[in-house]
């Protein structure tokens, strides 16, 4: 019965790690630094830290509230309008935003516009015309 050699596990634990890694911290040499990821995730965090901390001034607590809801469901979408509001308050165009706000954010995003009241979308039913039906038996 052979056993993993201690060189065979460690080469195989660094493939793991390397193949893991984000690219940021693999060196120039091909390892993987555990420093640059430790680094890499606190400047992660801080930055998510501090645009959590933003948007918690700028948005109102409605406003916070749904915006946490369509998180949870379309997370790609709540990144997107949060990105756009934090432009909009470095540009000095919102200060605070509503929940209304937000509403008529998202509205003009899908293409609608909520100053016009008009409806995001419309359904049309299309019924087929059977060639035969029970009335026409009689």
């Amino acid at each position: 019965r052979a056993t993993p050699t201690r060189d065979s596990w460690t080469r195989a634990n660094v493939m793991e790690d390397f193949a893991s890694a984000p690219p940021a911290a693999v060196g120039s040499d091909g390892v993987v630094n555990a420093g640059d990821q430790d680094a890499e995730r606190e400047r992660q965090e801080a930055n998510e830290a501090r645009r959590a901390s933003a948007l918690a001034s700028i948005l109102e607590p409605a406003a916070r509230e749904r915006l946490s809801r369509i998180a949870i469901v379309k997370p790609d979408k709540a990144r997107a309008l949060e990105d756009s509001i934090l432009r909009a308050h470095a540009a000095g165009r919102v200060h605070k935003v509503s929940e209304q706000s937000l509403i008529g954010m998202l509205e003009n995003a899908a293409g609608g516009s909520s100053a016009t009241g008009a409806r995001v979308g419309k359904i049309n039913f299309e019924r087929r015309r059977n060639a035969f039906d029970e009335d026409d038996e009689l």
